[in-house]
């Protein structure tokens, strides 16, 4: 069931999946705008369940045991959330980070911070969405603190399990409670903004399309 949900939210958009859940009675549920798509396909979509890990700004020279265990307890099916408690400038985000979740079945990571290491995570496919690229080490600027707890990522709650969904347009977390009714209501409207297309395409009114289909 879990995998069936996941394949059919792939078939949509983010700004399908935001409407929808504000429909729903979510509110916004998009991040901040600010992420950009670091990955070999800019048109990649990647949905998953939230693998939240929480970062921390430090001056101190902090050993990263808690970077590694935050990577080697990445789930299967996953998108890694890297939430940061205030601007660091530096890279939270890099070429074995990517290495390690991909080979534990996550699919794709947004990343409030700074990636590295491109020329090891392009030629993978992997998609990650961060803020920036920085060569900068994450020892002595931040820290990770906690991994599988609830962060706040770009200005939405995030909760373990929740369901991400990213691409060229930005970033949606749906909580796991609501996904299916989201999932309804995006699948619906998909097919009227199909046919609204369309017909757009053919030469009709937008207005007259907009009073059929409801969609614009």
């Amino acid at each position: 069931m879990a995998d069936d949900v996941l394949a059919r939210y792939a078939t949509l958009y983010s700004s399908l999946v935001s409407d929808c859940a504000e429909a729903a009675g979510l509110g916004p549920r998009a991040t901040r705008e600010g992420l950009q798509p670091y990955h070999s396909d800019p048109l990649a979509v990647a949905v998953g369940r939230a693998h939240p890990i929480q970062a921390q700004r430090t001056d101190e020279r902090v050993e990263i045991d808690l970077l590694l265990a935050a990577v080697d307890a990445t789930p299967a099916d996953s998108i890694v959330v890297v939430a940061v408690d205030e601007e660091p400038h530096v890279a939270l985000w890099g070429g074995l980070m990517t290495t390690a979740v991909r080979s534990r079945g996550a699919r794709g990571a947004v990343v409030d911070g700074g990636i590295r290491d491109l020329h090891q995570v392009l030629p993978t496919g992997f998609p990650v969405w961060a803020r920036y690229r920085s060569p900068l080490d994450i020892r002595g600027r931040a820290e990770i603190v906690s991994h599988g707890k609830p962060v706040e990522f770009r200005g939405v709650p995030v909760e373990p399990g929740d369901l991400v969904f990213a691409d060229a347009n930005g970033v949606v977390v749906v909580p796991a409670a609501h996904e299916l009714e989201v999932l309804r209501l995006a699948e619906e409207r998909l097919g009227r903004e199909v046919e609204t297309d369309r017909e757009l395409s053919e030469g009709a009114s937008p207005a007259d399309v907009y009073e059929r289909h409801g969609a614009f």
